[in-house]
């Protein structure tokens, strides 16, 4: 309901003469915004393994914010997301 919320008050502060709506970019973005808020939900080890999943899908700044949120079912640890962060990179340099 927020990520509707959200695509609602986008659409109404952009929405003024001449102005230009890509339905298409917006969709996206609310699709962003909704797996974002998705997130809180999770519970730390839910939120460990889509981290590890889905690197990519967001700004490393945005998982470290998540990681330190504490949500409805978790307790915020930042020092988590540190540590995966730092068992990777030991990883993919022995790879290298």
């Amino acid at each position: 309901r927020s990520g509707s919320v959200l695509y609602r008050d986008l659409k109404g502060a952009t929405a003024f003469d001449n102005s230009f709506w890509d339905v298409e970019l917006a969709a996206l973005s609310f699709e962003r915004s909704a797996s974002f808020m998705a997130m809180m939900e999770l519970e730390m080890e839910e939120l460990v393994a889509y981290y590890n999943a889905n690197q990519t899908d967001f700004p490393e700044s945005d998982f470290m914010l998540m990681f330190g949120m504490t949500g409805p079912r978790r307790q915020g640890d930042v020092g988590r997301f540190h540590m995966i962060n730092r068992r990777d990179k030991k990883h993919s340099k022995k790879k290298s």
